[in-house]
Order: structure tokens, then C-alpha cells, then sequence
């Protein structure tokens, strides 16, 4: 049975996803342990380094965040979703 992502706001279908089975959950979550084992051995400058780069992305790609964001939470304006996008980089600048 397909995952389906509704907007709220009018009850229509967002996207649809297909399932995975428990084999491929179980090693998604091993992926990320195994992944989380080595990022907690980096430095807080790499970390920083990383942080940094997310906050220039979310920048680039704020039309296209605003987009989905706007359609899964029911946002009536596209613009409202824009305000959130513009402010998770400056959170990730500030920690």
C-alpha cells in the first residue's frame, strides 16, 4: 500500500510513496547508526563546517523548499513556507 502525502488545506494528493519492507527499515537504521558512530568522533569545527554549508543550501533552494512546505502543511501562500525556509539558515549560522 502506497504512503500518501495529503495537503491539508485541500485534500489533495501531494505525492505518493511506495512502502519498504521491514528488511529495508532495518537497514536504513543500521546505515544511520553506523553513520551517527562516525559523526560523533568529528570535530566541532568539521561540524560547523557542515552546518554552515546546509544553512548556503537552504538558502539556494528556498523557492523549491517553500514550494513543498507550502503543499504539505496546507500553507495558504507560498510565501508564509518562504518565511520558515529564510529562517533555518540563520538558526544553523547561530548554533
Amino acid at each position: 500500500m502506497a504512503i500518501e502525502t495529503i495537503n491539508p488545506a485541500t485534500g489533495k494528493l501531494v505525492k505518493s510513496y511506495n512502502e519498504i519492507s521491514e528488511k529495508e527499515i532495518l537497514t536504513i537504521i543500521e546505515e544511520a547508526n553506523n553513520t551517527f558512530l562516525e559523526y560523533r568522533k568529528t570535530s566541532f569545527d568539521e561540524r560547523r563546517k557542515w552546518m554552515l554549508n546546509t544553512a548556503k543550501i537552504l538558502h539556494e533552494k528556498k523557492e523549491e523548499y517553500g514550494k513543498i512546505m507550502t503543499l504539505e502543511m496546507g500553507m495558504p501562500k507560498q510565501k508564509n513556507a518562504h518565511g520558515f525556509v529564510s529562517i533555518m539558515p540563520n538558526m544553523q549560522k547561530h548554533n
